[in-house]
């Protein structure tokens, strides 16, 4: 697994994420809203994507602080350490 610091915020790839995420506990609207948040903030937040052969996970953290925003994993690649990995780098 490969990570790195994303030049610009996966917009697409969260909005996906977020919008199709069952086990989170937030109705539709929370999902938009949660979506208009980071799509409206792109610059406040560092970025670091983990990867394979495409993206499978993000890592969204407001560097003055170090407070971590979103940490999100395609669930085809969730059990497999892609967040562990995020956290750790």
């Amino acid at each position: 697994m490969k990570i790195e610091r994303l030049q610009e915020a996966p917009v697409d790839f969260l909005t996906r994420l977020i919008r199709k995420e069952k086990n989170a506990g937030w109705s539709e609207e929370g999902a938009e809203g949660i979506v208009q948040f980071f799509t409206s903030h792109t610059d406040k937040f560092v970025y670091l994507g983990a990867s394979e052969d495409t993206l499978a996970g993000v890592l969204a953290y407001e560097p003055e602080t170090m407070h971590l925003a979103l940490l999100g994993v395609d669930p085809a690649y969730r059990h497999q350490g892609c967040a562990t990995a995020l956290v750790d780098a």
